[in-house]
């Protein structure tokens, strides 16, 4: 059985390939890595608000632990609100996505949610596409990333 990740690399091997036998299809390699990068943060995204969510665990009446959840909830809500519309154009293919508006809504957040996650997404995106100086999790994105 495969793990995860070779599933993964693989699939964006075969995307990859899909796209080049398309003769009508002028995406270039770099076009198919960016939309795997945003599929990539997709990813993240739902791992998060599961993180985030409140509703995990076991009830507590503590008023301090309602307060993090209820903060947590905020911080959830404003990772769906921000990726709800990359996972319609994900659907799409990315048909009509206006990166610049993405990002724009992205420096919102980081400014309205300050103590959040926002600010880690463009440097994971930054990974994907192989721009980034650093990582927390080389290995990790080394293995993710697909093959050029």
């Amino acid at each position: 059985m495969k793990s995860p990740a070779n599933r993964s690399e693989i699939a964006v091997k075969m995307a990859i390939a899909a796209e080049a036998t398309k003769p009508w299809n002028l995406v270039s390699p770099m076009d198919v890595q960016r939309k795997w990068a945003y599929r990539q943060l997709l990813f993240w995204a739902m791992l998060e608000i599961r993180l985030y969510c409140p509703l995990h665990g076991k009830f507590n009446a503590d008023p301090v632990v309602w307060r993090t959840w209820y903060e947590r909830g905020r911080i959830a809500g404003a990772i769906a609100d921000w990726f709800h519309n990359l996972a319609d154009y994900s659907s799409q293919d990315f048909e009509g996505f206006n990166e610049e508006r993405f990002w724009q809504e992205h420096a919102h957040f980081c400014d309205s949610y300050p103590d959040g996650p926002f600010s880690a997404y463009r440097v994971r995106f930054d990974q994907y596409l192989g721009n980034g100086a650093d990582s927390s999790q080389p290995d990790t994105v080394a293995r993710l990333r697909p093959a050029k």
